[in-house]
């Protein structure tokens, strides 16, 4: 219960919307709507997340009386500064996190100049001019900008992408000094394992529905796999 709690107020959307139902009192959904100025899928995704913080009746939204006391206790940890971030956002995990993502950079370099191949847009090895770094900050910057238009905001927030979507790339490594031996089947798991992770973070740090994060990640695969089909 306490994991859902945090889960709620870890985005600013969400305790936005506990805030604007605390002063206007009860709100439709297309009011809502247009005082965030987000999407109504990202809208429905938020209300679900704050479970029985809100209450529905008849297509208004209202705070309900829990609402209300944890709203209460948000303030009063405001102003001590002692509001408690969920997993994604936890600075020692962010920390661990860019830790990792250096190290796929040193990695990703050190195949590119030993073998001289490389992961165009992070997907799928093969030659390329293009140095991975140049690649890999292409990739990120990618979803990052497909998550700017999926929800049509951006905060400061969404730059924990950067180290999340890099370290999702770690499971290549293997493939990218061995890629001569390893079978194809691997090449599927890191695939896998990347759309998997990189959903998940796009999700939590965004804050929109799973399926949607999914969608703008795989939005990104479709062009690596399909530029890598082109050039092979």
């Amino acid at each position: 219960m306490r994991k859902k709690l945090l889960e709620a107020l870890s985005n600013p959307v969400r305790v936005r919307i506990l805030e604007i139902l605390a002063e206007r009192g009860e709100v439709s959904v297309k009011e809502l709507k247009k005082a965030l100025g987000i999407s109504t899928g990202s809208l429905y995704y938020h209300l679900d997340v704050l479970g029985d913080l809100i209450e529905r009746k008849r297509g208004f939204i209202r705070l309900s009386e829990k609402g209300a006391i944890v709203l209460g206790y948000l303030k009063e940890l405001r102003e001590t500064s002692d509001i408690r971030d969920t997993l994604l956002v936890n600075p020692v995990v962010c920390s661990i996190t860019t830790l990792v993502s250096a190290v796929v950079l040193y990695l990703y370099y050190k195949a590119w100049r030993s073998s001289g191949v490389s992961l165009l847009l992070g997907l799928m090895p093969c030659k390329t001019s293009f140095p991975p770094e140049v690649q890999i900050v292409f990739l990120v910057f990618s979803i990052l900008a497909i998550s700017v238009l999926a929800t049509r905001r951006f905060s400061l927030n969404y730059l924990l992408l950067i180290p999340y979507i890099i370290s999702a790339l770690v499971a290549y490594i293997p493939y990218l000094f061995y890629y001569q031996v390893l079978t194809r089947m691997y090449l599927l798991f890191s695939l896998s394992f990347f759309i998997v992770s990189s959903s998940i973070a796009v999700s939590k740090i965004v804050g929109v529905r799973i399926e949607k994060a999914a969608a703008i990640v795989l939005s990104v695969v479709y062009i690596g796999l399909m530029a890598c089909l082109i050039k092979g």
